[in-house]
């Protein structure tokens, strides 16, 4: 009984391993790192919502640089007046960091990463 099945169970593990060197991100991605600096060139609170404000930055390497980006969208926060304050931000002002950029396959086009640490949260009080 345990023969009849051996071909079966053989299959399996086959489909198995070979499913172990699929990728589930769009696979097979490589990437440039750039350090860069971006610059704080405006700030204006978003059409939509003006509690909400658009911090603009300008880059000075990758395809980030081929137009402007808004840091609440890269960070993926919300820059409202409080976390505006928080964090000192201003115009002229200058981030340092990284960003990898995808040179091939169809991951996540970019990730950046600053060397400023920004205060996403209010310190409490003691």
């Amino acid at each position: 009984m345990v023969l009849r099945k051996f071909p079966l169970i053989v299959l399996l593990i086959i489909l198995g391993l070979g499913g172990c060197n699929q990728p589930t991100d769009g696979g097979g991605c490589e990437y440039d790192t750039f350090d860069f600096v971006a610059e704080v060139k405006d700030i204006r609170p978003q059409q939509d919502n003006p509690d909400v404000l658009d911090v603009v930055l300008d880059f000075n390497t990758s395809t980030l640089a081929l137009e402007d980006q808004t840091f609440g969208e890269l960070r993926e926060v919300v820059v409202d007046s409080a976390y505006f304050k928080r964090n000192h931000m201003r115009v002229g002002i200058k981030y340092t960091g990284t960003v990898s950029e995808i040179r091939t396959g169809t991951c996540n086009p970019f990730f950046i990463s600053f060397n400023h640490k920004f205060r996403d949260e209010p310190i409490l009080e003691k």
